[in-house]
């Protein structure tokens, strides 16, 4: 595992075209599943019928409670966003996924292109985290790396944002507003 994050960057990026693919590569296509709650009481198990536990699919390892009716949103159904970035962006290439906050988030990363600032390039990365629990959003967040010295880069102030909350039930909803967004960004 690499210690600091811009080690995460100093990869070879995939050649996978599709995000499946990717994951497939990556042993990422592990989903969470949904258990029954229990609890003991006088030295017996009894299950809670209003609730659930959430757990991933590949260690049944728990990851938090929720309601019966709570839809769970995966790491192949969120990621699908990732396709949509690959064909708008022709040059992008996936870079990296995992878990983060104790597995209780996964990201995939992608470099859309390289750009040049004032003789320096940039790499500009896009990532996409899940938080499968209905607290955590889905998030879409844009950075410019330097591509010599991995510093991130922020513009100015007056810039449009490069953080989005993306909508769990359709995270490919709004994106096309989302590309205008960064497309404005990166200009």
């Amino acid at each position: 595992m690499k210690k600091y994050w811009w080690e995460r960057l100093n990869v070879s990026p995939s050649e996978k075209e599709n995000v499946h693919d990717f994951m497939e590569e990556n042993n990422f296509l592990w989903e969470v599943v949904t258990l029954p709650c229990y609890t003991l009481i006088n030295n017996e198990y009894v299950q809670i019928n209003k609730h659930k536990v959430c757990a991933r699919s590949d260690d049944l390892k728990p990851m938090f409670v929720v309601k019966k009716q709570y839809k769970l949103l995966n790491n192949e159904e969120c990621f699908q966003i990732m396709n949509k970035f690959k064909e708008q962006y022709s040059e992008s290439k996936f870079i990296s996924c995992g878990d983060i906050l104790n597995q209780k988030k996964s990201y995939i990363t992608l470099l859309l292109k390289t750009i040049k600032i004032c003789n320096d390039e940039f790499l500009v990365y896009v990532t996409v985290t899940n938080g499968f629990d209905g607290r955590n959003a889905v998030n879409c967040t844009l950075s410019l790396i330097k591509k010599n010295d991995h510093s991130v880069f922020q513009l100015f102030d007056d810039m449009p944002k490069r953080i989005w909350t993306i909508c769990r039930l359709d995270t490919t909803i709004d994106f096309d507003s989302l590309c205008i967004d960064i497309d404005k960004y990166i200009e």
